[in-house]
């Protein structure tokens, strides 16, 4: 796809690895993290997201610590489609998030490539934010820990990095006029999301890692955010 303002192509792939994640970040992009939400309730058709099953509980972590925190979200199972549920998560605005402690083997798990955006959303939660229990973070792609750190404190995000996870305090938001990227899909989008809630445009160098696990979030952030503009590495 080329875009109308010509700055960047983009060409959509590996749709396979992306259904998951891109199912995440549209939760994400559309509670946003202005008082968790944007002007009008909002509907997507989303897969596995019901907690009826086991298998399908170990997946659902991010949706249950957003709703923990106060979030508008509904999930409903609306069918079965290859042996897993299919359902509608709703989101509602005007839902004010507040600070929790994220922590614990099986919560953690369920939500550990997910919590880069978690740190994000934390930002305008009221109250602190702790992750603890999540030292994977250091060997995934990067060590999510120091790149999550990286990639948001330049928006004025109060996080600090601990040895199993970090602390978010409520932050002063803004805009970053040019963000250079980390090399890592998940904390890519940590710094989309952000940047989207947020009146100022933000350039940002090297978003080009996100197509690794979601094809289509230039699509979606072209709907809803305020980047100016992307530029390769």
């Amino acid at each position: 796809t080329t875009y109308p303002s010509g700055v960047f192509e983009f060409s959509p792939g590996g749709a396979a690895s992306a259904d998951d994640f891109a199912a995440t970040f549209t939760c994400v992009a559309r509670a946003g993290t202005g008082g968790c939400g944007f002007e009008q309730q909002l509907e997507a058709s989303l897969r596995a997201l019901s907690p009826s099953t086991a298998t399908t509980w170990t997946r659902t972590g991010f949706v249950r610590t957003l709703q923990r925190m106060g979030a508008g979200i509904e999930v409903h199972q609306t069918g079965m489609e290859a042996g897993e549920p299919v359902g509608k998560i709703v989101v509602e605005s005007g839902h004010r998030l507040r600070g929790i402690e994220v922590s614990g083997d099986a919560l953690v798990q369920s939500m550990i490539d997910e919590l880069p955006l978690l740190a994000a959303l934390a930002a305008r939660a009221e109250g602190p934010t702790i992750v603890r229990d999540a030292r994977e973070l250091k060997d995934k792609d990067t060590d999510r820990i120091a790149t999550t750190v990286a990639a948001l404190t330049p928006f004025g995000v109060k996080i600090e990095p601990r040895d199993d996870g970090f602390l978010v305090e409520p932050s002063e938001l803004a805009g970053v006029a040019l963000l250079e990227l980390p090399p890592d899909h998940r904390v890519i989008f940590a710094a989309i999301a952000l940047a989207s809630s947020l009146p100022e445009p933000t350039t940002m160098i090297g978003w080009e890692k996100s197509i690794v696990s979601f094809a289509g979030c230039l699509e979606l952030v072209g709907q809803l955010a305020a980047l100016s503009h992307f530029k390769d590495l």
